[in-house]
């Protein structure tokens, strides 16, 4: 479990009472995440370059991060609510770890190079704990780029 390094804002979070002004539009989900520019803005560096510097009414941002992994959308919604403040809690099973550095990265979370390595941390620690879980993780890795790649991290 890490804690969010952003404001405490989890109750806004999809929350069409609080006045969002961002849709989320996600290929898996059937309806847009509504949320909100300026929380997402502060939080997401990609965000920042699409949406900083428009004004005015409900903006739609479409994810063009295509995959077909129930991992890789467990990992986005559980990225985006760390976002919004909620602590994020990671594990090994289905390549979680892997989804959620991979979802991270995508998004240019502001705080992703101080979360990254302690979820590397995690992940090795767990590999060196039982060589299946290790085995489990580098097979996961493998297919995500940012897990791969010294730019980003170096999991596998």
């Amino acid at each position: 479990v890490i804690a969010s390094p952003y404001p405490p804002n989890i109750g806004l979070f999809n929350n069409p009472t609080s006045f969002p002004d961002l849709d989320f539009v996600v290929p898996w989900l059937d309806e847009p995440l509504r949320l909100h520019k300026r929380i997402m803005v502060a939080a997401s560096t990609l965000m920042e370059e699409q949406l900083g510097k428009r004004s005015g009414g409900t903006e739609r941002f479409d994810w063009f991060f295509v995959s077909f992994k129930a991992a890789d959308r467990k990992a986005l919604v559980k990225v985006l609510r760390f976002c919004y403040g909620e602590p994020l809690t990671v594990g090994t099973e289905d390549g979680d770890c892997c989804a959620v550095l991979a979802a991270l990265f995508r998004l240019q979370a502001t705080c992703v190079r101080k979360v990254a390595p302690h979820l590397v941390e995690y992940a090795v620690a767990q590999a060196r704990r039982d060589v299946a879980v290790g085995a489990a993780l580098l097979a996961a890795s493998a297919g995500y780029a940012e897990c791969c790649n010294s730019l980003w991290c170096t999991l596998d």
